[in-house]
């Protein structure tokens, strides 16, 4: 059975690759792009639409299967879309990594009684909070785990919109429960023997604990980048942004956008995501890792092409609702799925 899968956002960083890697892993889906202009495409068509015109996405995912949402940087009022997804019967996906948005989403499924309507919303469809939340249930029945640590280092090198920079960008010198991000590095050694440095970074989980299995631990968050240099330079951003408002925050993301351009020759294709189980004493049990030596960025956007993927080869998703990508993508598919895409997933337990 003919399977149409929409794509908000099909032109922009993170929305083309979730088109090409649909293309891939579901090519007899129907795919179908969507931007505020209607144009940007030659390999499938690309329909006019605003996340904010509930009317607009109603028209377009009247005969949908399954709506992706890849436009970023997701600090919009995601109600039009969620309103339009179940009012069409349509499941629903984003790559939200903003805590808010993600709640967002979460109360509107409550409100519009998705689960009534058969419609399976999946928000945070990316390597945080899902992807990590997905790998995460290996511990799921060791009760010795008694917290997490993850550490996501990218590679420099790798291209960046103006979008993908500024929602980047926007919590690094806010203040957060431990104090402001990223006012500090520290540092991690990756299974390679590698010793990077991070800065701590918000992760979109309540209360920052991480569901596994049926218990909830806590988890810490770090992100980085594969120069220290770009590292130390964000602390130093983090101060100046830390005395700046909302406006003169996206006035420092403008004026650093174009250092990005210019620090990609200097560093790698790289990217690191590092999950480290711990005991109550902080000692590690277990960690599994995911590298990429080169196109990183694919692996964020792999999440929703793997729900098209299940959704043409299987004709379902889960059990309507809200649901997490954990609940949808058990942590074996994960790792075969990433390695069937070329990336190196290393599992080292205690």
């Amino acid at each position: 059975m003919s399977r149409t899968i929409v794509v908000l956002g099909a032109t922009g960083e993170m929305g083309a690759r979730v088109c090409r890697l649909i293309r891939r892993l579901a090519p007899t889906a129907l795919l179908v792009g969507a931007n505020r202009s209607g144009t940007g495409h030659a390999e499938f068509p690309i329909r006019k639409v605003d996340v904010a015109d509930r009317e607009g996405l109603a028209e377009l995912l009247e005969n949908a299967d399954l709506v992706i949402n890849a436009v970023g940087p997701y600090d919009y009022d995601p109600s039009p879309i969620i309103h339009a997804a179940i009012s069409t019967h349509c499941h629903y996906a984003d790559l939200a990594e903003r805590l808010d948005f993600i709640e967002q989403v979460a109360a509107l499924a409550e409100a519009r009684a998705a689960a009534k309507a058969g419609v399976v919303l999946v928000p945070g469809c990316s390597t945080v909070p899902g992807l990590v939340a997905a790998l995460a249930q290996r511990w799921k029945s060791d009760p010795g785990v008694a917290k997490l640590a993850v550490f996501l280092s990218m590679g420099s090198r790798n291209p960046v919109s103006r979008g993908l920079f500024a929602g980047m960008m926007d919590p690094i010198g806010r203040t957060g429960p431990g104090g402001r991000w990223f006012s500090r590095l520290v540092s991690h050694q990756t299974d390679d023997g590698r010793r990077l440095v991070f800065g701590s970074y918000p992760i979109a989980f309540s209360g920052s604990r991480l569901p596994v299995g049926s218990r909830s631990v806590p988890v810490r968050f770090h992100m980085g980048f594969d120069r220290g240099w770009i590292n130390r330079g964000l602390v130093w951003a983090g101060r100046v942004r830390g005395r700046l408002g909302t406006r003169g925050a996206k006035w420092l993301a403008a004026l650093l956008f174009p250092l990005a351009g210019l620090a990609r020759p200097l560093g790698t294709e790289r990217g690191v995501l590092s999950i480290v189980a711990e005991d109550g004493e902080g000692r590690e049990r277990g960690r599994i890792e995911v590298v990429a030596a080169s196109h990183g960025l694919d692996i964020p956007a792999l999440p929703a092409a793997w729900l098209a993927q299940a959704l043409v080869r299987d004709g379902w998703l889960a059990a309507p609702g809200l649901r997490g990508l954990h609940r949808v993508v058990s942590p074996e598919a994960a790792v075969a799925a990433l390695v069937d895409a070329g990336y190196e997933v290393v599992f080292r337990p205690s």
